[in-house]
């Protein structure tokens, strides 16, 4: 009993101690209960809505542009622009192959061959302008070589200074760290010693009540031994508080004063009426002592929860101090990386680039001579085609047939390249269109299309894929032939609009609620009222909803409202839920000392000799602070 009373003092001298002396007798204890606040914790959980995966039909369609065709249509254009002189056939009448369709007036013609002219004597003064042009590339390559020189000296004093300021920012990370780590710690002592001085409370209230029943069975005893004393029958009040003479140690017939000194001596050990006096008021005193000490203890514990407060202050602090020099250290990293990836790389490519631009400039200029002597012959061949234009100016049918359309009356002008006689079968019309690869290999012969031109609509459907790519565009051609009357023209573009992708009962989500992370995709679900990121497969994807291959089952409750502040792990509720009451948590009960003799008592409090601490007053949030705190841990 002894030795527990010895340590448990010893947990709280390094915090407070007090000094009581009465009577020649010290004693210390501590006391007092644990208080906690107690109240509702505030909900932070997030709003949000939720769903359930779809098993449904998903079509993702495209858009393409297409060109109606004639089977054996031939469109003649006029090949130069001109006034219509002559036109020979009319809408509806038959043609044979080289008959002559109409003439042009060939004044724009002979115009042009004597520019086609005029352009060969100009030739000749080029090659003298082409001369001073190679000199001038020649003082622009000298200039360049310097800028190059100038450039390259700053590139590697840039990647060093770069450098080291990843340096800076590692050290700057390590320093946070530890800083943090050292909060950390102090705010693991401040807890540790607020619960000491807690403890040392709950010691000095058990030595006080021990040292009041003390007093109060001296206080007993002080009256047994007067009624003893003055008592008139002293057998009687002998017999009626049990007591006899052998019992006592007297022998028969001892007075009253005798048996009343030899009761007290013999329960508190006391041998005169006054030393129990004494014994009384020295226990009720230094109770008194251990209640007001503990009382001034009791203050100690604002300063004490203060100390935890900053000490959780100065862990946020240091948490923030890290999170700022980890964003410099990746900061600092970046613009390392990036400068070396792009800014070095950008920089000397450009240098080359530069280089070979100057260089070529000078090779294209030195060519320049030679390329003006080849003007010569260029205008030569200009007064040639000059000569076909005049030939352009006689317009014969390309190939035999029905006249279906003519576009020129005489003594007006012929654009050039404008359709003047469409010569074609009675064929049906079709649309022609091109695609991509993997749209190709989604289309099949017999599928429906939509043929849009000028707000009207058509139909159509897939009467060839051939699989083979057009050798100049890389794109593979489709044919499609409209369904029904129509009013199309051959040679206008339509717009097309046909499935590229269908899944059959698929399982599928709302679009908007599945997010990307280093193009993976995944959702929130709601899971025991947190939301969970999950990773899910997808599919095909349209304006609404979006396949999911794999991840969710059919119970997945699918988080589909945004929220700035939801992430894994996040409390989240829905409007159906019922508010869940903040958890509050309750301090368990101290239970009592197991209560020792009262000589023990004495000699425990005897132990004490420490003073109290002043330290600051506590902030009224300390106890929400301590709650968050130890709910991140």
């Amino acid at each position: 009993m002894e030795n527990r009373k010895y340590r448990r003092m010893s947990r709280f001298t390094a915090l407070a101690c007090v000094t009581v002396i009465s009577s020649g007798l010290v004693l210390g204890g501590c006391s007092g209960p644990k208080e906690e606040a107690e109240g509702e914790e505030k909900d932070l959980s997030i709003l949000v809505e939720t769903t359930a995966p779809q098993t449904e039909s998903i079509e993702l369609n495209g858009n393409f542009m297409g060109t109606v065709e004639a089977e054996s249509e031939v469109t003649v254009v006029a090949k130069i622009g001109g006034d219509v002189t002559a036109a020979y056939f009319e809408e509806g009448e038959r043609v044979n192959a080289g008959d002559l369709l109409f003439t042009i007036d060939d004044t724009s013609a002979q115009i042009s061959m004597a520019q086609a002219q005029a352009s060969l004597e100009s030739a000749s003064a080029a090659v003298n302008s082409a001369s001073a042009g190679a000199s001038v590339a020649e003082l622009n390559l000298l200039y360049t070589q310097d800028q190059i020189r100038e450039t390259l000296g700053t590139v590697d004093t840039n990647q060093m200074q770069l450098e080291n300021a990843v340096a800076s920012a590692k050290y700057a990370l390590k320093a946070a760290e530890e800083n943090r780590e050292l909060a950390a710690e102090q705010f693991g002592l401040a807890r540790d010693a607020y619960e000491d001085l807690e403890d040392a409370l709950d010691d000095y209230k058990d030595s006080a009540e021990d040292l009041e029943d003390y007093a109060d069975s001296l206080s007993s005893y002080y009256k047994n031994y007067n009624k003893l004393k003055d008592a008139s029958d002293l057998d009687t009040v002998m017999t009626s508080m049990g007591l006899t003479y052998a019992g006592l140690g007297l022998s028969d017939g001892a007075d009253a004063e005798e048996v009343a000194l030899a009761y007290i001596k013999k329960n508190t050990g006391a041998t005169t009426e006054y030393e129990l006096g004494t014994m009384q008021k020295a226990a009720s005193s230094s109770a008194e002592s251990l209640r007001s000490a503990r009382s001034s203890l009791d203050d100690n514990k604002d300063s004490m929860k203060l100390s935890m407060f900053q000490s959780a202050i100065s862990i946020e602090v240091a948490k923030n101090n890290v999170l700022s020099a980890e964003d410099g250290k990746r900061l600092a990293e970046k613009m390392l990386q990036d400068y070396e990836t792009y800014t070095k790389a950008t920089i000397l490519s450009g240098v080359n680039a530069q280089l070979a631009g100057s260089h070529s400039t000078l090779i294209s200029a030195q060519a320049g001579v030679t390329q003006a002597q080849a003007g010569v012959k260029q205008a030569q061949a200009g007064v040639d085609a000059a000569q076909l234009q005049l030939d352009y100016t006689q317009v014969t049918a390309p190939v035999s047939g029905v006249i279906t359309q003519k576009n020129i009356t005489v003594n007006n002008m012929a654009a050039q390249g404008s359709p003047a006689y469409v010569i074609a079968a009675d064929d049906a019309a079709n649309v022609v269109f091109y695609v991509a690869e993997t749209v190709m290999r989604e289309i099949s012969v017999g599928q429906e299309v939509e043929v849009e031109r000028n707000g009207s609509t058509y139909s159509a459907t897939v009467s060839e894929n051939a699989g083979v790519a057009d050798a100049a565009s890389g794109l593979f051609k489709i044919k499609a032939q409209l369904t029904g009357g129509n009013e199309l023209i051959a040679g206008t573009s339509v717009k097309l609009t046909l499935a590229t992708q269908k899944a059959e009962n698929v399982m599928t989500i709302p679009v908007d609620s599945v997010y990307y992370e280093s193009q993976k995709a995944f959702v929130y679900c709601m899971e025991n009222g947190t939301a969970v990121k999950t990773q899910i497969e997808t599919g095909i994807t349209n304006n609404e909803s979006v396949e999911v291959k794999s991840g969710l089952t059919a119970d997945s409750q699918v988080i589909v409202t945004w929220a700035a502040q939801l992430k894994d792990g996040s409390p989240v509720k829905t409007k159906d839920s019922e508010p869940t009451p903040a958890e509050t948590e309750e301090a368990p009960a101290q239970e009592g000392a197991v209560t020792e003799s009262t000589q023990e008592a004495i000699e425990a409090a005897s132990i004490a000799d420490v003073e109290i601490t002043d330290t600051a007053k506590l902030s009224l949030s300390i106890e929400e602070r301590i709650m968050q705190e130890k709910q991140v841990q």
